[in-house]
């Protein structure tokens, strides 16, 4: 396929409030192998593409019968020679070898959520999702010149964050939402001008795509030999002169790339791109050469032993007091900073990190930064960290705080469980009835939670037997196969409840 000259793609003709579908024939490849030869990009170029596949499937969508496109991934988006970027109509039979090939394992399960192993069905949300994923691999595998700047890395992380909502009751539900995250440019217009007046493939000459040179292959993709290239090639395409730079150009430079590092540290957890995005500038700066260290670390496959542990801690602190009295970082910087150390901390697994984690996670917090899903991982964390230093009631609260956020029944279940079990273990009984009560209410179909809620309020004798009884009498009304169940007639034995028709006694 990588010799492969063109692909039937499809064209959109919108018209009035709805949109055709047609098909042509255009010579290029698919954007993961363009990438892959031509990763230097102008700025305008690749939000050009960004906006054109957000565009196109928006369009698609708004097609006879609304269908949905399934497979969205860098393999599914032609660049044709004018850099002109299409959708391939997978449903041409030239497309076969392109269609086998998204179905692949390597290429699905990076460009599907979890619990999807395959492309099997088809909605918006998914395409959403897929959209995300393919902006994520198009600013991982490609360097603008000139670079992204701050506000358009901001608005992009929101367009990704946005897509990515698959699991949430606020997932979307029309790809118009997401236009607003895409930035814009000077020459938007001229490119969207450019776009809508491209004339009939049969009238287009071949022209060379403004890019010059190979950054990075995709790995996964690699290691299967797709698309591979000679190392000289790479050498090649990787050997360019730059100017030196002045000193207050080079300080503005060396930040760019931490915050580059940033983004690949928490957002792809590309732990190698953040070597070589810092390697120019780790010498010079400390914030630089101390989170490429952080990052050496959780490139390491072994698990670290004592002594590497209190290193990394050591690393964690070092950067730590160095963000805090650094001036030249905004809110923004700080906050990435913190979360990369929440996770250091997590990957030393020492007491004295589990307390970081701790501190840094308040930080976070108050921060004001944190969007909903960021806010519920950070507490999370905190929960754990709680559990591992002891702290069991401060661990209990925290899964108490994630239930008022929490949407998965399966997810609630587990916190419910967690927090029930630690109140009880530290003595507060009173929060661990209260605990079971709700989860009993909020999940009626679990009888693991009525029974949690007996057995509490049996077993604290300071609690009227009457109140045990009248909550049993409830219990038994709404779920008449609870009286059934083992371990409720374990509880009858245990407890001397006695159970007569619609009349229930306990410890009589």
């Amino acid at each position: 396929m990588a010799g492969k000259e063109g692909y039937d793609v499809l064209r959109l003709i919108e018209h009035g409030q709805g949109c055709y579908i047609s098909s042509e024939y255009v010579r290029g490849r698919p954007m993961a192998l363009q990438l892959k030869y031509q990763p230097y990009l102008s700025r305008e170029q690749i939000l050009e593409w960004i906006s054109s596949i957000q565009r196109q499937l928006e369009q698609l969508h708004k097609c006879r019968n609304h269908p949905c496109y399934q497979y969205v991934n860098p393999y599914s988006m032609i660049i044709s020679e004018e850099g002109i970027l299409y959708l391939a109509d997978l449903g041409a039979g030239s497309n076969e070898d392109l269609l086998r090939l998204m179905r692949r394992k390597s290429i699905r399960e990076h460009f599907l959520p979890p619990g999807e192993p395959y492309y099997r069905r088809a909605s918006v949300a998914l395409d959403a999702y897929g959209m995300g994923k393919t902006v994520q691999y198009l600013l991982a595998m490609s360097e603008a010149d000139p670079p992204l700047g701050r506000q358009d890395v901001a608005k992009l992380q929101k367009f990704i964050s946005h897509c990515l909502r698959i699991t949430s009751k606020k997932q979307i539900q029309n790809l118009s939402e997401t236009r607003k995250y895409i930035p814009t440019c000077k020459k938007q217009k001229e490119i969207n001008d450019r776009e809508r007046k491209r004339p009939d493939p049969g009238n287009t000459g071949r022209k060379a795509l403004a890019a010059a040179a190979v950054l990075l292959l995709l790995s996964a993709v690699v290691k299967e030999g797709f698309f591979a290239s000679s190392e000289k090639e790479v050498s090649q395409a990787q050997t360019r002169e730059e100017p030196a730079a002045a000193p207050a150009d080079a300080f503005a430079a060396g930040r760019e790339r931490v915050r580059l590092a940033l983004a690949y540290f928490l957002e792809l957890k590309d732990y190698g791109k953040v070597l070589e995005v810092l390697e120019p500038v780790r010498k010079e700066d400390k914030e630089a050469e101390l989170l490429s260290t952080l990052a050496e670390y959780l490139t390491t496959p072994e698990e670290p032993d004592g002594e590497e542990k209190e290193n990394l801690a050591g690393q964690i602190r070092e950067l730590k007091e160095i963000v805090e009295i650094d001036k030249t970082l905004t809110k923004e910087d700080r906050l990435q900073f913190d979360l990369c150390m929440i996770r250091g901390c997590q990957f030393a697994d020492t007491r004295e990190c589990d307390r970081e984690i701790l501190r840094l996670g308040e930080a976070c917090l108050e921060s004001g930064l944190l969007e909903e899903e960021a806010r519920v991982q950070i507490q999370k964390d905190m929960a754990v960290a709680c559990e591992a230093i002891g702290e069991t009631e401060k661990a209990a609260e925290f899964y108490v705080g994630i239930l008022e956020q929490e949407e998965d029944p399966g997810q609630k279940k587990d916190y419910y469980e967690k927090a029930a079990a630690l109140y009880e273990q530290c003595g507060r009984i009173d929060k661990a009835v209260e605990t079971a009560a709700s989860a009993a209410a909020v999940l009626p179909q679990e009888q693991s939670f009525k029974i949690l809620h007996i057995r509490l309020l049996c077993q604290d004798l300071s609690i009227d037997r009457g109140v045990c009884a009248q909550t049993i009498r409830e219990y038994l009304a709404a779920d008449p196969g609870l009286g059934e169940s083992s371990e409720f007639q374990n509880l009858k034995n245990e407890y001397g409840i006695r159970v007569e028709g619609e009349e229930v006694w306990v410890g009589e």
